[in-house]
């Protein structure tokens, strides 16, 4: 069964996970509430849409994109 938002908020609000543990598992259910791809499923070779993507920031240096 497709996760609506309403339940996806239910979900969410109950959680006592920290960000770092729970972060991937909520955007994909954000996207399904959404109706709309997540990374894994769009991108399987993780050139642009996917998860801690390592990036050349603009002031110099790297570091990471959360998707």
């Amino acid at each position: 069964m497709p996760l609506d938002l309403t339940t996806f908020a239910i979900k969410w609000q109950q959680t006592q996970l920290t960000e770092k543990s729970a972060y991937q598992q909520h955007f994909r259910d954000l996207c399904e509430a959404l109706g709309v791809s997540h990374p894994t499923e769009d991108d399987m070779v993780g050139g642009n849409y996917t998860f801690e993507k390592h990036v050349t920031k603009v002031g110099g240096g790297s570091g990471f994109a959360d998707v």
